[in-house]
């Protein structure tokens, strides 16, 4: 949980992951030995719950670094700029007085647009933010205190 909280602080996130995998390590260790003096159901209820744990810490580090390819953001950009010259070439050839008008909405929509999907790319690091997520494991950490 540290290692998102620390965020956008790469190196402290790093220094905190680090921490986590040392301290998952730990856990397993002891387990293991804990569980040679267990009943012999034991290991097939303990050792599933403890992998599953640890995946979750697997599964969101390989989500935090999972991006668009180059390719979509290429594209993105694109299809930005073909939308602005054709807004442009029709606004162009308009005679009313609330060009200017047609040009700032555009603009605005299609920068906003832009950002907030390079926002939602990274989620810890931008306007959207997904801290609440993590309230549930705040609140499981407390109930366990």
């Amino acid at each position: 949980m540290g290692v998102y909280r620390v965020l956008p602080d790469i190196e402290a996130s790093t220094e905190q992951a680090t921490i986590a995998t040392a301290l998952q390590q730990e856990i397993w260790a002891e387990t293991i030995a804990a569980l040679a003096e267990a009943p012999s159901y034991a290991p097939g209820v303990v050792i599933p719950a403890l992998n599953q744990m640890i995946d979750v810490t697997t599964s969101r580090a390989i989500a935090a670094l999972t991006h668009p390819p180059l390719l979509i953001m290429a594209r993105l950009s694109i299809l930005g700029f073909a939308c602005s010259l054709l807004a442009g070439y029709v606004i162009a050839g308009s005679q009313t007085r609330l060009v200017g008008l047609h040009v700032l909405g555009f603009a605005l929509m299609l920068t906003t647009t832009i950002y907030l999907i390079i926002d939602l790319d990274f989620p810890r690091f931008g306007f959207i933010r997904l801290d609440f997520a993590d309230q549930g494991l705040l609140d499981l950490l407390a109930r366990m205190k």
